[in-house]
């Protein structure tokens, strides 16, 4: 009798121990879900920092080649404006030698 008390008591304990396990089990998957959640919301973060960070790289290599453009044009104009001021320059000597 006093065995099987033993036993009863044994598997008892063994029960809660089981218990115990099974609940620190569960805690430890519900933590990793809401990792896993965090983790899912983070690499959606990344994955549209990336998509916008393109689409940045896009629109300065757009405003890039339009500085460029106007860099060049602004480049023609005063060699113009230089052409043209030396121009200028030679009519003035051509009219102060003809009064002269």
């Amino acid at each position: 009798m006093r065995q099987l008390e033993a036993d009863i008591r044994k598997h008892i304990r063994i029960e809660h121990q089981l218990k115990l396990h099974i609940e620190s089990v569960e805690d430890r998957v519900e933590e990793l879900e809401r990792e896993q959640e965090d983790n899912e919301k983070s690499l959606a973060e990344v994955d549209s920092l990336k998509k916008e960070v393109e689409t940045l790289k896009v629109d300065v290599k757009a405003k890039d080649k339009k500085i460029e453009e106007q860099t060049e044009a602004t480049e023609k104009q005063n060699e113009k404006i230089k052409s043209q001021e030396a121009a200028q320059e030679a009519l003035k000597k051509q009219n102060e030698e003809l009064m002269a």
